[in-house]
């Protein structure tokens, strides 16, 4: 459980280790990222860091955020989360995946309250959370990974 002014102290204190003391550290309420990394004709401009998450993830992963933003800054704008970006997190000391590491139990609480929709199995009951009702969804084309059941779909909200 981080604040934000720990938050940009320790951004301020990554930045500077890394070379990217000149970037600018804001905060957003975004609730699909953890970080970003903002770009300006091709250059590093900013990070944002998102207030939402900080209040739920522990500093371990806040600052690997951090160093997952700072990758992207160093690596460009182009590398994307592709092999060079990979590299330049690996050499940084940041978890080189596109995704955090964010708790089982902390991902499900997301989930239930933003996803527009869940898909509940009608044989084992597993539960499954999305944003949109594609035709996919309409014409039952997936299957429970557990046990290979047909969904039934609901609205979440």
């Amino acid at each position: 459980m981080t604040n934000q002014a720990d938050a940009l102290q320790m951004a301020r204190e990554l930045l500077g280790q890394h070379n990217l003391s000149d970037l600018e550290v804001t905060f957003s309420k975004t609730k699909r990222a953890l970080g970003r990394c903002f770009f300006r004709a091709g250059e590093p401009e900013r990070i944002d860091l998102s207030s939402y998450w900080l209040q739920y993830l522990p500093k371990e992963e806040v600052k690997d955020t951090i160093l997952h933003e700072i990758a992207h800054a160093k690596a460009g704008i182009r590398a994307g989360h592709g092999p060079k970006w990979k590299r330049v997190a690996s050499s940084i000391g940041a978890n080189p995946s596109r995704v955090a590491d964010v708790p089982e139990d902390l991902q499900e609480k997301f989930n239930k309250k933003n996803a527009n929709y869940l898909a509940v199995c009608d044989s084992c009951n597993s539960t499954h959370y999305f944003n949109r009702f594609t035709k996919n969804w309409q014409e039952k084309r997936y299957r429970c990974g557990k046990c290979s059941g047909e969904f039934t779909v609901y609205k979440n909200k």
